[in-house]
């Protein structure tokens, strides 16, 4: 085992272990005490058994030192630098040269990855003593709330299911006016460039030809199509590239009062770029070089991308730069605090918790599905819930087993919507819990026939979505299993009259008052399912 630099710890609001405890290969990796034993879900081989291959194929030091210094350039103030999705180097190496006054913390999900990381930078004394490495989940948020003035991510949010969390999860972690650069592939060039293949791929069935880089363009069109796919869609488990952006998606995922800025700019080139991109795709794809495919096709992409004027063609961006800045005017979260919301288990995402707290003690509504996969849930008091570890870490008891819950959007804003409401009747139908998120909510509908979703988005004084209705996932102590596509049951809003009265549409139309439920008070037994919480 490494000692532990006290400077990587002093990062963290809680404990690291080193891994090589437990496996002496991994000596130096350390992870949170929280995610001790995570699994590792949505990553595939390609990044765990597999490393070293993806190591050799994925090399881009050079490139992203170029990028980083571009976009961000010089920051004197950047004492600690938080590194997302390190894989083996590709941004952590540029960051240790570009700011040699900085500590930079390379974290990753995969452990193999960043062994790669540390027996290269053990070979370089000049990095000495300015680095620590951690293996973790990007969506998570063990760290000191604005512990670092600088975070990079190149190439990592694709990968994940949900890029909200960690997007969150980096808010927290920065300091005001603190920078994040995220270097991600975005839709729009992507999509015209796809075009072209069809038509590449329809002549050459026409001309009844055949040549090597077909099977490529074929291999990318299941690929750009997959990506758009709903992400509840449990093909995510297994594909490692999830995601193609929009520019609509960081404006909206950084909107409210953790950022400042989000600036995004197209990084590849204005000339040819769908060619340069068909000449990436089959070299990285399958190793071929241009002579993959014929002249003609060629021809054809080249005259699509004639089709676009340079400033055209630099709005068709394929990989694109995401600078964000952390609002100077937002304070960082207070350590060890709790607070109202969605929790869940990120590795068993089928079901989700919403944990309020209070002078009176903790309370839970459990979403999870019977047996047959409809909607149930049932509720958890304060007898139910271990609060004893760390802030960012609640245990929820079972009746015979207990689950592991964080934050779902760790480092977000919760508005004063935020809480537990309950139609103010002597016998209540139904009740409602919201998490209000800068300018979006997640509330969910409980009643006697289970529950419904609402993920709604700001809409003058409140938030307007559709209820929706998920069958089919995982059990309240069962095994993990993926909901199916939702069913939109009808138009849902919910608006605030004062601070403790919710006006909500629900699914069949009518306007309900609801009131907030007290501190004092214990969620209605008649709304209980039939399945209970507690142990």
């Amino acid at each position: 085992m490494h000692a532990m630099d006290p400077t990587l710890q002093g990062l963290f609001a809680e404990p690291l272990r080193d891994l090589g405890r437990d496996d002496a290969r991994l000596r130096g990796i350390f992870t949170p005490e929280s995610q001790w034993g995570a699994a590792k879900k949505g990553v595939s081989a390609q990044f765990l058994e597999n490393a070293a291959e993806y190591h050799k194929r994925y090399d881009s030091v050079e490139w992203f030192r170029i990028l980083i210094g571009r976009m961000i350039g010089p920051a004197p103030g950047a004492r600690f630098i938080l590194d997302i999705g390190s894989g083996s180097g590709n941004s952590v190496i540029p960051l240790l040269d570009l700011y040699p006054a900085a500590f930079v913390v390379a974290t990753d999900i995969s452990p193999q990855m960043l062994v790669i990381l540390r027996d290269f930078l053990e070979t370089k004394p000049r990095y000495r003593g300015r680095y620590g490495l951690v293996c973790m989940d990007a969506g998570n948020d063990p760290f000191n709330p604005g512990a670092f003035q600088m975070a990079v991510g190149a190439a990592v949010l694709h990968h994940i299911v949900d890029p909200r969390r960690v997007l969150a999860a980096c808010a927290s972690a920065l300091a005001p006016g603190g920078v994040a650069l995220f270097l991600e592939p975005f839709e729009l060039g992507h999509g015209v460039l796809r075009i072209a293949y069809r038509r590449i791929l329809a002549e050459a069935k026409h001309r009844k030809v055949r040549a090597a880089g077909f099977e490529m363009l074929q291999r990318m069109l299941v690929d750009h199509e997959a990506r758009l796919r709903d992400k509840s869609d449990p093909i995510f488990d297994v594909l490692d590239d999830k995601w193609y952006f929009t520019r609509t998606f960081f404006e909206n995922a950084t909107a409210g009062a953790e950022w400042d800025e989000c600036r995004v700019e197209a990084i590849n080139g204005n000339l040819t770029p769908m060619v340069d991109q068909a000449r990436v795709e089959l070299r990285l794809g399958m190793g071929l070089d241009e002579s993959a495919l014929p002249p003609w096709a060629w021809e054809m992409i080249r005259e699509q991308e004639a089709s676009f004027s340079r400033d055209a063609r630099t709005d068709l961006i394929f990989e694109g730069a995401v600078l964000l800045r952390r609002s100077s005017r937002a304070a960082p979260r207070p350590p060890g605090e709790r607070r109202a919301g969605w929790w869940w288990n990120p590795a068993e995402s089928g079901r989700g918790f919403f944990l309020d707290f209070g002078p009176g003690g903790a309370r839970a509504a459990c979403c999870a599905y019977d047996e047959r996969g409809e909607p149930a849930w049932s509720l958890a008091d304060a007898g139910a819930l271990d609060l004893s570890g760390p802030a960012a870490v609640v245990r929820l008891a079972l009746a015979s087993s207990s689950v592991r819950l964080e934050p779902q959007h760790a480092g977000l804003p919760a508005g004063e919507g935020t809480g537990w409401w309950i139609e103010d009747d002597g016998a209540p139908a139904t009740s409602i819990v919201v998490e209000a998120l800068g300018n979006r909510a997640m509330a969910a509908l409980l009643g006697r026939d289970g529950w419904a979703l609402l993920i709604g988005e700001r809409q003058g004084q409140g938030f307007e979505g559709d209820w929706l209705r998920f069958t089919g996932g995982q059990t309240l102590s069962g095994p993990y299993r993926a909901p199916r596509t939702p069913v939109p049951l009808g138009h849902g809003r919910l608006t605030w009259a004062g601070a403790d009265c919710l006006v909500a549409v629900l699914p069949d139309g009518r306007r309900q008052l609801y009131r907030r439920l007290g501190d004092d008070e214990t969620a209605p037994q008649n709304l209980r399912s039939t399945e209970n919480c507690a142990s």
